[in-house]
């Protein structure tokens, strides 16, 4: 299934609580869009991309949503190839909340992205292990992540 391009800098204001789904076979391609929500007090689910087909998120805005992107596939779709590059995540405090969280995702890049996020690192470990800068991932290979000069800032 085709679903066209978001409009180029386009805002999109989302209710509390409210997602936007993706589904089988579908592509999600997202150039210079903003996603927050209409009460900035308040958080959206995010967006979930379910055994999506190519999709590409490039020079996007994400705020205040619980976790901004859910990338989640089944075995026969976890080599679809994904590209999250020249993002700006903006995590909100007030809980467990993320960027990105996929499952079984093999061909994903994630380029030049910035993650603004409250401190979160329980461990005290330096560096600061991936799953507390706003992206988890559960792929069983090291691989899954082609993770590369992305931006980490922690708010005070």
């Amino acid at each position: 299934m085709f679903f066209p391009p978001l409009n180029p800098n386009s805002k999109h204001k989302m209710g509390v609580g409210s997602k936007i789904v993706f589904d089988s076979s579908a592509s999600f391609i997202a150039k210079g869009a903003a996603f927050t929500s209409i009460d900035s007090r308040l958080k959206w689910e995010g967006i979930f991309l379910s055994n999506t087909e190519v999709d590409t998120i490039v020079n996007c805005t994400f705020s205040n949503a619980k976790t901004a992107l859910t990338i989640t596939n089944t075995a026969k779709n976890y080599y679809k190839s994904r590209v999250i590059k020249n993002n700006t995540f903006n995590i909100p405090n007030g809980g467990v909340h993320k960027g990105i969280y996929g499952e079984n995702n093999y061909k994903i890049l994630l380029q030049d992205n910035v993650f603004n996020m409250p401190v979160y690192n329980p461990q005290g470990q330096s560096p600061v292990q991936l799953e507390y800068i706003g992206v988890y991932k559960s792929c069983g290979y090291v691989r899954c992540l082609n993770f590369k000069m992305n931006d980490v800032s922690f708010l005070k």
